[in-house]
């Protein structure tokens, strides 16, 4: 990943809901079109394996991020860091 990328890392909901999913693509797209942004949607954070794929790709990751997701933002941050993403909000 190039220095001075943000990655943004969209995390849907749980939810059926077609107007959550459409607010969670809008930000997938809206956030695609800055320049030096890199996008990646994953699952709910519950619902992620500890050993999984979406966590050794995130645990890969350098330089900043922004996490959108459903959850508070303590709730987050606490999944994020027990499962080996170490950061701060």
């Amino acid at each position: 990943m190039p220095s001075g990328q943000l990655t943004v890392i969209v995390s849907a909901g749980q939810s059926r809901n077609p107007e959550k999913r459409e607010l969670e693509q809008a930000i997938v797209e809206r956030a695609a079109a800055l320049q030096g942004t890199q996008v990646l949607c994953i699952p709910h954070l519950y619902d992620l394996a500890k050993d999984g794929e979406t966590y050794h790709t995130l645990r890969q990751l350098e330089g900043d991020l922004v996490l959108v997701t459903w959850l508070f933002t303590r709730a987050a941050h606490w999944i994020l860091d027990r499962n080996g993403i170490r950061g701060q909000f």
